[in-house]
């Protein structure tokens, strides 16, 4: 049967926050001699629900929200290959296979 390690959340970059890429870490120890090695990551893809929208909120004096986004996988694929140029580890190298799924069980 398949082997998965640790489950990983990889989150929205912003404009003013890049680096955080401790999931990034763990892709690397699953795969890599590190640990037990070879083995399978569970990405989890961030989702934005109830968050504010302060220019709004501002302007009508009021709480306003912006509707919900969901992570991409094109997105977190980007994510990831920017911190692996960054890095150069090897754990999101383009040469890695990589399945996506999306509203699975909805």
């Amino acid at each position: 049967l398949y082997r998965f390690g640790e489950t990983v959340s990889i989150v929205f970059f912003t404009e003013t926050w890049r680096h955080g890429d401790s999931f990034y870490d763990k892709i690397l120890r699953n795969n890599s001699g590190k640990g037990e090695g070879g083995l399978h990551t569970l990405c989890l893809l961030d989702i934005k629900v109830h968050e504010m929208d302060f220019d709004k909120m501002i302007q009508t004096g009021k709480p306003v929200y912006m509707p919900p986004t969901f992570m991409t996988a094109s997105v977190a694929a980007s994510q990831l290959l920017e911190i692996e140029e960054r890095r150069g580890d090897g754990a999101c190298a383009t040469d890695r296979p990589a399945i996506a799924m999306a509203h699975v069980g909805a």
